[in-house]
């Protein structure tokens, strides 16, 4: 008899990924609001004194979210905005394929700024400047086959930059004495052809650990949100869609915990599963189901049992089956219930394939009922026997020291 067990299936560590979410609650009007990443500030904004009544737009929440934002985006974070929240995030890391292949003047802009040290905003406009780390560069298209590249105040970086790319993404050649469509000179001139080429992108920001929100107004006006938060009021209306936070109640005590998750769609916040945990059971180990055809015939397969989708290993336990051998089966008020070790275990009501709470707020009376048989020794089940639908079931077990249990 194989025993049940979960199986390796997570409910995906969304936290990993996940940014931070900065809650400006109100504005006050002489007040600092400042942000800390890491124990770094990256973002403080003091609003007006009041003593004009132009200040009154100034302690909006969207405009002081606003001012947070541009210094915030000018570290290099990710940012998205909402009416009274900012939502600040690691940029991407990770690898990307390119293909250069006589591209659209467009897809030049996305090749540049993928060039190495090259960070540019190309639009279709010939002659762009293009700022780098303090230097002018200037970009033209040349002849629709690459970009000519001239350096301001012969900056050796950059061109050390250029060298680098030979014999990789570009072609590079030297000294174009003149382009007569563009009236002006080039030092270098960078062409592509068809090459495809796994590219690096790496963030030039931390990881954000952790973050703090200073409002001068005892922290009562603004919110920096992580993973968790102590009350649900310390959440904006609306965040970014898929954002989950844990609400964790009472100080001291793991059973009242909560996790949420804001869905867009419905522009609501909505009950969810505490990210990476295990969320469901290896249905080898699970009894299976035996399905009557029309032709007669019967099919044993595998039977699509429920999923965690709310709480944790707290709040909304795996069932006492779990590493134990399921001994029998049986039906009872509209549940189905199995036997296992000393336990009885009982479905949803007229949920038949779900052992797995409802809501981990609250305790609802149709949720799964998981109880130890009442004798104080060893009694282990192995069977149940229908009585009475009111009575219920007779439960038999192991002998216990030369004594039967009682039913």
């Amino acid at each position: 008899m194989v025993k049940t067990r979960m199986s390796d299936e997570t409910t995906g560590d969304k936290w990993d990924t996940q940014g931070a979410l900065i809650n400006i609650k109100s504005g006050q009007y002489g007040r600092t609001y400042k942000v800390n990443i890491n124990g770094s500030t990256v973002a403080s904004f003091t609003t007006p004194d009041g003593s004009d009544k132009s200040h009154t737009t100034q302690i909006a929440t969207d405009y002081i979210v606003s001012q947070l934002a541009t210094q915030v985006s000018a570290k290099g974070y990710g940012i998205q905005q909402g009416s009274s929240w900012l939502y600040l995030y690691k940029s991407s890391t990770g690898s990307v394929t390119n293909t250069i292949q006589h591209v659209t003047v467009n897809s030049v802009a996305e090749q540049v700024d993928r060039f190495r040290g090259i960070k540019a905003l190309y639009r279709e406009v010939n002659g762009t400047n293009i700022a780098v780390s303090g230097t002018t560069i200037t970009v033209y298209v040349h002849n629709l086959k690459g970009l000519g590249v001239v350096i301001g105040n012969n900056n050796q970086n950059l061109k050390n930059e250029i060298e680098g790319c030979r014999n990789r993404w570009w072609k590079v050649t030297e000294r174009i004495v003149e382009d007569t469509e563009n009236y002006t000179d080039i030092d270098y001139i960078l062409e592509w052809g068809t090459i495809s080429e796994e590219v690096t992108v790496t963030s030039n920001v931390n990881a954000i650990e952790t973050v703090d929100v200073y409002d001068g107004y005892n922290n009562q006006a603004a919110f920096g949100i992580l993973k968790s938060v102590q009350k649900f009021s310390m959440l904006p209306a609306s965040a970014p869609d898929g954002f989950i936070v844990k609400v964790a109640g009472e100080a001291g005590s793991t059973t009242d915990d909560y996790y949420i998750r804001y869905d867009d769609t419905e522009k609501i916040w909505k009950e969810c599963a505490r990210p990476g945990i295990l969320s469901g059971y290896e249905l080898t180990s699970m009894p299976h189901i035996l399905v009557r055809n029309s032709d007669g015939t019967f099919t044993m397969k595998k039977a699509e049992w429920s999923k965690r989708e709310i709480g944790d290993d707290d709040s909304n336990p795996q069932p006492s089956f779990i590493d134990q051998h399921i001994n029998d089966i049986f039906f009872y008020r509209n549940r189905l219930g199995v036997i296992a070790g000393e336990n009885v275990i009982l479905t949803r009501s007229a949920d038949f394939f779900n052992f797995w709470m409802t809501s981990a707020l609250e305790v609802q009376d149709t949720d799964p009922i998981d109880l130890a048989v009442s004798d104080n020794k060893i009694a282990t089940l192995l069977h149940a026997v229908p009585y009475d639908e009111t009575l219920g079931n007779v439960f038999f077990g192991e002998k216990c020291d030369s004594r039967k249990i009682k039913p």
